[in-house]
This record gives C-alpha cells, structure tokens and sequence, in this order.
C-alpha cells in the first residue's frame, strides 16, 4: 500500500531525521562517471532556467505499517531506502561540500531571502555507514566533487540546487510492493538488468509472507556481486535451461525473464505442480519441526535446474544455492575431477582469455554444471569420465573454426550432438557417459593458438593423423 507520494526539493529531502539505509542495500558504488553528469547537470539547467524545477530523479522508501503501540514508534517512523542510495547520498555530499566551503554564499542567499530559506541548509539526515567499500567511495567521490563545487557553484547555482533540484519520492508500507517501484531507470536513465525484474516479481509472489522472511530473501540476495548474479542467469541457468529443451539461448534480456516464472501453489495447483507441492510443505514442516532444535538438521530444497521454478522463497533459495554451487564447481570444487587434466588445462592454456575460447569454456562449464547438478553421486570417476566428453564435444567446435562467437555455440548447443538434452532425458549418468563422439582429423584443424588442446586429444585418443 502507497502510503505517500510527494515531491520535494533537496532542502526538504536533507531536513528528514529518519532516513535509513537497510543493511540489504548494496555498498555506495557510484564514482566520477556517474557524479560529474549529476554536477553538470545541475549547473547547465540552472544557466537555462533556473526559474524552472528540475527533477533529479526517484526515491524510493519502505515504512513499517503504523505501529500497534508505543515501543513500535520509533522503528515505524524510519524511511528505509529501497532504492536511490546512491543519489541521496550523492545529493548528501554535495551538500556538506557546500555548507563546508561556502559559508558567505549561504549567508547571503539567507539575507536575500530570508522568507525562503529559514533553516533550509541544516541537514538532519545522517547515515549510518560501515561498509568499507561504501566509505572508500565516498571518500574519493567528496574529495572530487570538491574541487568542483569550490571553483564553479556560485550564490545563484546554490540556490538553485537546494530549492529548484526536486526529488520523486514514494512512501510503501510493505517491501515487496517497494521493490515493484524500484526504478525501472537509475538517474542516467539505464535499464534495470533482467535478474532486478525478477527479483521485483519474486518478492511480490511472496505477499502471504511475514515481513521478516522476505526481508532475509532480500538480504540473501543483496550480499550477491551484481557482475556474478547477471553471469550466473546470463551465462549459465537460461543457458541450461533453454538448451535442455532444444531452444535457443545467446543472449538473456527481459524479454527472456519468463524462463525463471513458474509455480505458485496459492494460485494453482495443476497436476504436474502436485510433486513439487508435496516436496516444498514437507520440507517446511520437517525444518520447522521441534526436532530441529535437538539434531540441527536442516533439509534444502531439492533443487534442479530444469524442473519449473517455485516462485517466491524457493525462487531466492535457488539462486542462492546455485551461485554458490557454481563458485564452487568452477574453482576448487572441480579440481577433484581433474583426472585427466583437462580442467589444469582449460584454467592455463595461453589463448584461454580469446573471446572464441571464452565461448566455448562457457559450452563446456554449462554441461559440467548440469550434469553435475543431475547426477553427482560422489563418484569422482563418473564425473571424469563425463569432463573427458564435454572437452571433446566442445573443443572440437573451437579446432574446426578460425573464429568462434556466440552464435555458434548456441547452433552447436541445440543441434548436431544435442548434449544438453541428452542430459535432460537421461535416467542415469551412463546415458550421458557412454554417447561415441567422432575423432578429430589433421583436416578438421583451423583454430591457431591451441596446440595443448590439440595435444590432449591426441592423449585421450581422439585425434586422427601423424604426429
């Protein structure tokens, strides 16, 4: 529910005592890229017009629903920010740059409009900020903006900035419903990425829940680097997911987002959600059960990449269960497999780092990773055996082309050898195992820079012609 809806100047933005950055927010990221535009903006409309308000963009605030008695008071008057961190507190810096460096300019404004100001330029917000990354740059963006604001922010731009610079902001008394507000633009005007869409939709299915359990979803995600949340959607869950049924999948946008929908056991309860109905109450009573205390067992949710998503909780939990899964897979995880070598290879060999080579690695983790998720038995001789022919399959594409890019490793990967669904209908890891790929031929090789490759399918026996 909207609680309010308002428009604001800055003077009355920096007057609000009971600002909050919610400990889900991602660290102060913005630097010289995004705070010179936000400078330069406001000093060219202020030469245009500075007669005409000028939006500076959209806040976004979370407020408890009013409080039931006294002791909720203070946590319900809090304005949590679910989303412009980074402009408040941009706008934050710019202020106490100007109060700190133009005290005459501000005694004068208020001497020619005292009507005006009053106590416009006494901030009343302070923050509360313990990330070191976030003070690392807020540091550097204050020492910048600085400079700027000594030498080219005169009386007129000053005043301009306090009482013409408006803000957007709305006021929701549930964090799901404020997520569905979180911008569909940040101030220079950037989409949002597709995995933020749904990350709005999934808190939103999650309506029926108490605030304090979407509140740790949120926060489970928000601990997640942004870079390495888009790769594991982009690069490896719609991958997987799209290939496995034989579609395509180069690249992920949010016209793709429809992917990671699926069940919701409030609305529907259709035949083929029953298996998962059942797995999903079982787990929640078995974990909520008395017994936990004792034993300290908690059971997840079992997971796998192509059934139907769950939406809501179970949505957060499998992203987090596979960014971790990933992580770890690609990095000490595999080495165990590394009977063969191929994997000490693929992290070393000196054209890695191509952009062909980078495409193909990236057919090859796919299918790790699925098998892995499909079938891991703890039997380190299966998996091996399944590395030595995701290497062959994939890397027979790269020795047979001069170039690689990503359209043909989504051709390779739903036509020719369809591994993906081989995975998808296997009933055991033999099925997947056991598949006769064809040998490589000196005539095949058209790829430069790959003699280790080259090498190791002559060791594995897949490579036909002299020495």
């Amino acid at each position: 529910m909207v609680l309010d809806t308002d428009i604001i100047n800055i003077s009355q933005m920096l007057k609000k005592d009971n600002l909050v950055i919610p400990e889900y927010q991602r660290p102060y990221k913005w630097d010289e890229k995004n705070v010179n535009p936000l400078i330069d903006d406001i000093i060219e409309q202020c030469h245009e017009n500075s007669f005409v308000k000028y939006r500076l963009g959209t806040i976004v605030y979370h407020q408890y629903k009013k409080y039931k008695d006294d002791k909720d008071k203070d946590e319900d008057n809090k304005l949590y920010i679910v989303d412009g961190q980074q402009r408040t507190l941009t706008i934050a810096l710019i202020a106490l740059a100007i109060t700190k460096n133009h005290p005459e300019k501000i005694e004068a404004i208020k001497n020619k409009y005292p009507e005006l100001t009053g106590s416009a330029f006494k901030s009343n917000s302070t923050f509360l900020i313990t990330n070191n990354l976030s003070m690392k740059n807020l540091v550097a963006n204050y020492a910048k903006l600085e400079k700027r604001i000594i030498n080219e922010f005169d009386e007129h731009i000053i005043l301009f900035f306090y009482f013409q610079c408006e803000i957007v902001t709305y006021t929701l008394d549930d964090v799901s419903e404020a997520f569905q507000f979180f911008d569909s633009q940040n101030s220079r005007g950037k989409d949002l990425e597709p995995h933020d869409l749904l990350k709005a939709f999934h808190l939103r299915e999650m309506y029926d829940l108490p605030e304090e359990e979407r509140n740790e979803c949120i926060l489970l995600w928000e601990k997640k680097s942004t870079k390495k949340l888009a790769e594991l959607f982009s690069l490896y869950l719609f991958r997987i997911k799209n290939w496995s049924r034989g579609n395509p999948a180069r690249i992920f946008t949010k016209n793709d987002i429809e992917v990671f929908k699926g069940i919701n056991f409030n609305r529907n309860n259709y035949s083929f959600s029953k298996v998962y109905r059942v797995a999903h109450y079982y787990l929640e009573n078995y974990n909520l059960d008395y017994n936990r205390n004792i034993d300290k067992n908690k059971m997840r949710y079992p997971f796998q990449i192509d059934q139907p998503v769950i939406n809501g909780k179970r949505f957060f939990e499998m992203i987090d269960y596979y960014f971790c899964f990933l992580d770890n897979l690609l990095n000490d995880e595999a080495l165990k497999y590394n009977k063969n070598g191929i994997i000490s290879l693929l992290n070393d060999y000196p054209a890695r780092n191509r952009t062909g080579d980078k495409y193909i690695r990236n057919l090859f983790d796919c299918a790790l990773l699925y098998f892995v998720d499909k079938f891991d038995n703890d039997n380190p001789d299966i998996t091996s055996r399944a590395i030595v022919l995701f290497f062959i399959w994939a890397y027979s594409l790269r020795i047979k082309n001069r170039s690689v890019y990503i359209e043909s490793i989504d051709n390779y990967a739903h036509s020719d050898v369809k591994i993906f669904r081989i995975i998808h209908d296997a009933m055991n890891p033999f099925d997947v195992i056991n598949i006769v790929l064809q040998n490589i031929k000196r005539s095949d090789e058209k790829a430069s820079k790959i003699d280790q490759i080259i090498e190791k399918f002559k060791e594995l026996g897949y490579y036909e012609g002299k020495n």
